[in-house]
């Protein structure tokens, strides 16, 4: 039964560094991946938990908890009315790189997006530059025409 229940809390995938087990009141393993190390080892003693800050006693009062400290997660919960609790453990890392790697593919299309605009508004800009030219051009040469055309109209 505690293979089997060992077994199930393993296939739980919440990144690839975290850990999920169930532990007793005194943080003694229910399940682990090692089988050696359920009903003998602790949890307070093989975890990545600051034991200076949270005691067993504070750690499995019952109360819901969760929480970063460095580099690592934690959480635990208390399991119902049993003497059981579910601690979470693992790298904050596993979290931030993937949120990184959205962010900067998020950054990397805007940035390729405000690139597009700017050659596009270029482009646009030099055709509209050009054709005001052309008119600018004929503008001209109409006003020369009907300034020549004022002089003649005058000189008769």
């Amino acid at each position: 039964m505690v293979k089997h229940l060992s077994d199930v809390i393993g296939n739980i995938k919440v990144s690839p560094n975290t850990t999920i087990n169930l532990v007793d009141q005194t943080g003694l393993f229910l399940t682990n991946k090692d089988p050696d190390a359920i009903l003998k080892k602790n949890y307070m003693d093989e975890g990545k938990l600051n034991k200076s800050k949270y005691t067993v006693a504070g750690y499995f009062d019952g109360t819901a908890k969760s929480f970063v400290d460095g580099k690592y997660f934690f959480a635990v919960r208390k399991i119902g009315a049993s003497p059981w609790f579910a601690v979470v453990d693992g790298n904050v890392d596993d979290f931030t790189s993937t949120i990184n790697k959205y962010l900067f593919a998020i950054v990397g299309t805007v940035a390729f997006l405000i690139l597009a605009c700017v050659v596009l508004n270029t482009i646009t800009q030099s055709k509209t530059n050009r054709k005001e030219k052309e008119v600018s051009s004929r503008i001209f040469s109409e006003m020369q025409n009907l300034i020549v055309a004022a002089k003649e109209n005058a000189a008769t």
